[in-house]
């Protein structure tokens, strides 16, 4: 059984630049991720790609989360992209995950 992967980006602006942007980070995004590496290196992996890609002003925000079939539990990976909100369904709660505080510049992997 393989793995499941689920990504959100974001881009600043409107228009055909962001679009632009947007499209080159999810070809990057697919390249890179199924290569099969970590989440960590593989947000390394596409960060050092989208630099040369973003202009002056310009970032993305990127959320990743990885999940194994018949695994409880979930790498999650919050480039910029928060806050994020755990659901603990045994629990039927949410909760904050309070290190996700970093800013679209700044990657920093976080692992639950």
């Amino acid at each position: 059984m393989g793995l499941w992967l689920q990504k959100l980006a974001d881009v600043t602006g409107h228009g055909i630049g962001p679009a632009l942007l947007a499209a080159v980070c999810r070809a990057y995004a697919r390249a890179i991720f199924s290569r099969g590496n970590s989440l960590h290196d593989a947000i390394v992996q596409l960060n050092a790609e989208l630099i040369g890609d973003m202009g002056e002003g310009r970032f993305v925000t990127f959320v990743a989360a990885v999940c194994v079939p018949g695994c409880t539990r979930v790498e999650l990976l919050s480039a910029g992209h928060g806050p994020l909100f755990v659901y603990f369904l045994g629990e039927d709660r949410f909760e904050r995950d309070r290190r996700s505080r970093t800013s679209p510049r700044n990657l920093i992997a976080i692992c639950i």
